[in-house]
């Protein structure tokens, strides 16, 4: 599970959406309901502030389905298990472990 801010691009058209699910084979991207997408449409997006450059990810929409005020979609990714995929999933379990290592860094230990 994440919870990250990404570019995307669904057949051309270009929004900011949540990036949800992270695996090798795949994501989970949440957008707003006033999207019209289908399984079999094509996606990019990109992942910034985890590399010196921002990671593009190509994949294929398999699931649309409803997500609170909006839609969930699954991706399969065009080259699944890739090295990119690898580092990109290494470093966002990195990010996250580091954020919740903050949030209880601050904990006063007084009694």
């Amino acid at each position: 599970t994440v919870s990250r801010i990404v570019q995307v691009e669904i057949n051309g058209r270009g929004t900011l959406a949540k990036l949800a699910d992270f695996s090798l084979g795949g994501c989970a991207i949440r957008v707003s309901n006033s999207q019209f997408i289908e399984p079999g449409e094509s996606v990019r997006f990109n992942i910034n502030a985890l590399f010196d450059t921002p990671i593009m990810f190509e994949g294929t929409v398999v699931t649309v389905t409803s997500s609170g005020e909006g839609i969930q979609l699954g991706i399969k990714f065009n080259n699944e298990g890739s090295h990119q995929a690898r580092d990109t999933l290494a470093r966002l379990i990195m990010s996250s472990e580091i954020d919740a290592e903050n949030s209880t860094s601050h904990v006063s230990t007084a009694s």
